[in-house]
């Protein structure tokens, strides 16, 4: 049986951070046009830095594709960090995001619940 590559556990590792990474920039990049003109330019800033970060991220995994275990070692917590970086920098994102639609949310929950309340009345008075 042949023995398997101390490398694989660390490229499929670095392969699943790569595949989140454009997983998230995907989605962010596909509801930025959603966003009001005032936080439009805020956002594309942000997807550009995350993109900028999973590029890091993929060169630095190109480049320590064919080093030694202890090479690999401090790349993975190099990449670790990296990922860990972009990961928070994700959740800052979807924190703006929140704070910018938080008041319209709110402003809508009211409309659905006062639209229910005159279904509601209308069911009452045509009963």
């Amino acid at each position: 049986m042949k023995k398997r590559s101390t490398l694989h556990p660390y490229l499929n590792w670095t392969k699943t951070r790569i595949d989140e990474m454009d997983v998230a920039l995907a989605a962010l990049e596909a509801n930025a046009g959603r966003l009001g003109a005032e936080f439009k330019s805020q956002s594309d800033r942000m997807i550009a830095d995350l993109r900028k970060r999973r590029d890091r991220f993929a060169a630095l995994v190109g480049r320590q594709s064919k080093a030694d275990r202890t090479v690999l070692a401090r790349a993975k917590k190099q990449l670790g960090k990296q990922w860990k970086d972009f990961d928070l920098t994700v959740e800052k994102y979807f924190h703006a995001v929140e704070k910018h639609f938080a008041p319209r949310q709110t402003a809508f929950q009211k409309i659905a619940a006062q639209a229910k309340t005159w279904r509601k009345a209308a069911r009452a008075l045509r009963g």
